[in-house]
């Protein structure tokens, strides 16, 4: 399962466009006008729009300037090879991003971003089903984008007639050295059925996102998974993952963690 690279789906936050408001301040108090989105930035967001849902890489990439980078560590070339990948295993991804802020500066924009994500794809011959929903914060200068900071993600894949139905508790953010709770829950009662599953922890680096890590299931007590952890001493960013799997389907979470990070 190339679940870690599932995460390049972040690098197409401005592949899709949607009305925002250029200052959050003013709606929270009772102004319930939305300014739309600039000229300038909602032409550049259509314009990756199109490449990205043409999978044109190539025109895709002029948007991204030769110097980009993200908090994740990835730089261009490493993003070209992740895009290539994501959509060689999900060739029917559809994007819905909604700018919640934007700032114009002397060279270009910075802007907060929602993403929705969907697509279909296959897993060891099974059709698979994803639904995404990330933010993110861009930096734009000159038409490109120079720099990316993923502030939220958590990603859904499922597959079988009747995947499970889980509630799933993760705290998005925790400070160094935090124990945090991961707590899975099944919705559905599973009657005579075998629950199977597994949770992993995985550094977010430019390796990782093109490495996931093996399943190693175990069987679980009706009810679902439910695990305690502890966050590194070093600022950054992990992916916590459950896989779960009955009879009659599988389902499988990924979200991100930010570690000593505001």
């Amino acid at each position: 399962m190339t679940r870690s690279y599932l995460s390049a789906l972040l690098v197409l936050t401005l592949a899709t466009s949607s009305a925002g408001i250029a200052d959050l301040t003013a709606q929270a108090q009772g102004n319930v006008s939305r300014p739309a989105v600039p000229t300038e930035l909602q032409s550049l967001i259509q314009k990756i729009d199109t490449a990205a849902n043409q999978r044109d890489l190539a025109a895709l990439l002029e948007f991204y300037a030769p110097s980009f980078s993200s908090t994740d560590g990835l730089n261009r070339e490493i993003l070209e090879k992740v895009i290539k990948r994501l959509w060689e295993e999900y060739p029917t991804l559809t994007y819905r991003t909604t700018v919640n802020r934007w700032k114009r500066n002397a060279t270009g924009w910075d802007v907060e971003l929602t993403t929705t994500i969907n697509g279909k794809g296959q897993f060891q011959e099974q059709p698979l089903t994803l639904e995404s929903n990330l933010s993110s914060r861009q930096k734009i200068v000159n038409g490109q984008i120079t720099w990316q900071d993923i502030t939220s993600e958590q990603t859904k894949m499922t597959s079988g007639s009747a995947p499970p139905t889980v509630q799933f508790n993760l705290p998005t953010a925790v400070k160094l050295g935090q124990d945090y709770n991961l707590d899975v829950i099944v919705q559905e009662p599973l009657g005579e059925s075998l629950l199977l599953g597994t949770a992993t922890v995985q550094p977010i680096t430019p390796e990782t996102y093109l490495k996931s890590p093996p399943l190693k299931l175990e069987l679980l007590p009706a009810g679902g998974l439910f695990k305690i952890g502890r966050a590194p001493n070093q600022a950054g960013s992990q992916w916590i993952s459950i896989a779960l799997i009955r009879d009659t389907g599988k389902i499988l979470v990924t979200q991100r963690l930010r570690i000593g990070q505001p």
